[in-house]
């Protein structure tokens, strides 16, 4: 959390990908339920869907399977 804030996002998701992810999409989905709130339902919220959170595991997953392929085949610790 401290390198999002800190502006450092790159080194950021290097640690973990869902930090980033998840703070871009409150960015979007916490404003759009208050407009819906405001307009009592004329805008309708972002809904958050299962495939939101496939592709975030999918991220998550290929992170692993890279960091720890260049550790196997390397000998040296990413992060």
């Amino acid at each position: 959390m401290q390198l999002f804030f800190r502006g450092d996002w790159i080194r950021s998701f290097w640690y973990h990908p869902m930090v980033d992810i998840m703070m871009v999409y409150l960015c979007v989905f916490i404003p759009s339920h208050t407009l819906s709130i405001l307009t009592k339902g004329r805008i309708q919220g972002l809904q958050i869907r299962p495939l939101h959170c496939y592709i975030l595991l999918g991220i998550m997953i290929l992170q692993w399977i890279i960091k720890n392929g260049i550790f196997y085949f390397t000998g040296v610790h990413v992060i």
